[in-house]
């Protein structure tokens, strides 16, 4: 698993030792009540004060993305409409079931916000494959409000609209879903 990812996978093992059935609904429900257990969440955070810390001064975002869908995500995509730059190493490639994420998007070299967003691959609780986004918006003047927005579609349902997802976390709050 990725640098940038923390907490031991929730997988079909886990079930085993616990004497549940193995399914995606099981994986998801365990992973949801381990969501706080073991400093994961600390770890996560720690990690990306850290990035914050190397990166210096200037707006960013620090991304944490908890997974408890009962299996992986996997990156699918990502755009940046203001900043753009992502800390060293990046988007987590896979986030394994039971995992925090975390990553630091900072802006360009203007002085301008944080504006961006991430789209992971994992199931529906169908079994199906789809696309999960999260976006985020931290402007760089302070009389503006962060927001963050995420929702889920199918597979390759942002492709090219990216324009229509701005709108929609200009339209959110500090958080929804």
């Amino acid at each position: 698993m990725a640098v940038n990812c923390f907490g031991a996978v929730v997988n079909d093992d886990t079930l085993h030792e616990l004497c549940l059935s193995v399914t995606r609904e099981n994986r998801a429900q365990v992973a949801w009540s381990r969501m706080y257990i073991d400093d994961k969440k600390g770890q996560a955070s720690k990690y990306v004060a850290n990035l914050k810390d190397m990166y210096g001064t200037g707006v960013s975002t620090w991304c944490l993305l908890y997974n408890a869908t009962g299996d992986s995500l996997r990156y699918s995509n990502s755009h940046s409409w203001l900043g753009g730059s992502i800390c060293n190493p990046g988007y987590p490639e896979e986030i394994g079931n039971g995992q925090w994420a975390a990553f630091l998007h900072v802006h360009g070299e203007v002085m301008v916000g944080s504006l961006g967003a991430v789209v992971y691959r994992g199931k529906n609780r169908h079994g199906q494959d789809h696309d999960f986004l999260l976006a985020w918006s931290t402007p760089w003047n302070p009389i503006y409000t962060n927001k963050a927005y995420c929702e889920f579609g199918l597979v390759n349902i942002y492709e090219g609209r990216w324009d229509e997802m701005a709108n929609r976390l200009d339209q959110s709050g500090a958080s929804r879903t």
